[in-house]
């Protein structure tokens, strides 16, 4: 087994996937992806697009119907171009073109983001994508009802165990389950998932959208507005609480709609326009950057391997990246065993991943800020921030070549 980790130089983080005249390049055995969500299916699509076999097994039986909206941004279109999804997304979504704005709580800009890429942010509705993302897969390779339970490695590749009693095997075995990863809670026990200090709302409202994506910052509050196709708008709501507060769940929309009642419309309106069953409340967790993402021929993608908060809009985006990323390693190096290019991924994606997770921290701590004097001068530094800062930040984020 090679020891040291090969140069970075010698694979993109973001390539051109090609497919291969080979069938399955010499693989005897499918990758197996454990997890339906964005990283698990683009990972497959990409994996396939390369001629590797690659099946996903996910735990629900039913595929999502049911979300909110995600906003992609153009690192993550630019990597969905490269298999050839970015054309049916844009026409499924809304482009928002006017960018972000950062509001106060009355609705007056502190700054603006605009993409200066030529790719507008998306904004899409969650199902949409997964639709999407699934019809994009090779027939029969998307297998609901297999919750993982165990897995095992060999010289030879991995065996997993499903809920169900079923097993199977394969050359290796890619963790995309998001979160709550069994297969990293058996690598890395010691993982602890961090409370960021806030909690959130999320819903979809069936109002005409607005032409802008907005995020107003309060005292320890904060409301987004993301516009989305068919007359719907796309809206979360965050406030400074402490963990796993059982009567923050509970809360209707009107007492929602109490705590951001300094807020600006339509705030108010949108909370008491969304069916009450339609409004999904979680706490805002993340977990520290790991020292690894690859174990020999098991692998962590997404937020298996990186779950971020929400607050720079990159946790599906960067799910994405590592999609393409990891089916540019199996092609392009063209190694054999899937645990040589397994380590290749970590080597491009580890600190760059981390690099945003501890950005999104510090972006929330910022947002949050629950002081009245700290959140005054928080916004006049965000009126004063020159346009050359912001575009700096977005550069990072939004074009990692």
């Amino acid at each position: 087994m090679n020891e040291h980790p090969p140069d970075p130089s010698a694979v993109r983080t973001i390539g051109t996937i090609t497919r291969s005249k080979h069938g399955n390049n010499g693989q005897h055995a499918p990758l197996l992806i454990a997890g339906g969500g964005i990283a698990g299916l683009t990972s497959a699509i990409a994996l396939q697009q390369a001629g590797f076999d690659a099946v996903v097994y996910e735990r629900s039986e039913e595929v999502q119907t049911a979300g909110t909206g995600i906003i992609l941004a153009p690192n993550a279109m630019r990597a969905l171009e490269t298999i050839g999804l970015a054309d049916d997304i844009r026409r499924a979504g809304y482009r928002c073109v006017e960018g972000l704005a950062i509001t106060n709580e009355k609705g007056h800009v502190l700054t603006k983001h605009t993409s200066t890429l030529h790719e507008p942010l998306l904004a899409i509705h969650r199902a949409e994508l997964h639709r999407l993302l699934l019809g994009a897969m090779q027939p029969g390779t998307y297998r609901p009802g297999h919750g993982l339970v165990s897995f095992e490695q060999r010289h030879d590749g991995a065996a997993i165990t499903f809920e169900n009693g079923q097993q199977t095997e394969g050359s290796g075995l890619i963790s995309a389950e998001g979160l709550n990863s069994l297969v990293r809670s058996q690598l890395l026990p010691s993982t602890r998932l961090r409370y960021a200090g806030y909690t959130c709302w999320r819903g979809t409202a069936p109002l005409q959208p607005q032409a802008m994506c907005t995020e107003s910052w309060g005292t320890g509050t904060r409301f987004g507005i993301v516009p989305l196709p068919e007359g719907a708008t796309y809206w979360y709501a965050l406030i400074n609480a402490p963990a796993r507060e059982a009567e923050l769940a509970q809360l209707t929309r009107s007492e929602i709609a109490a705590r951001f009642r300094r807020y600006h419309e339509p705030v108010a309106t949108l909370i008491e326009s969304t069916p009450k069953d339609a409004i999904i409340h979680r706490d805002i967790v993340d977990f520290a950057p790991l020292p690894r993402f690859a174990y020999d021929r098991v692998l962590l993608i997404g937020d298996a391997a990186h779950a971020m908060t929400p607050n720079l809009g990159q946790g599906a985006c960067q799910a994405i990246e590592d999609a393409i990323c990891l089916a540019d390693c199996m092609k392009r190096l063209e190694f054999a065993e899937p645990a040589e290019a397994f380590r290749t991924f970590e080597v491009l994606r580890k600190d760059r991943t981390a690099s945003i997770v501890n950005r999104s921290q510090a972006v929330g701590r910022i947002a949050q800020l629950g002081n009245p004097l700290l959140c005054r001068l928080r916004d006049a530094a965000l009126r004063l921030t020159p346009a050359s800062a912001t575009r700096k930040q977005l550069q990072f984020l939004y074009d990692p070549r």
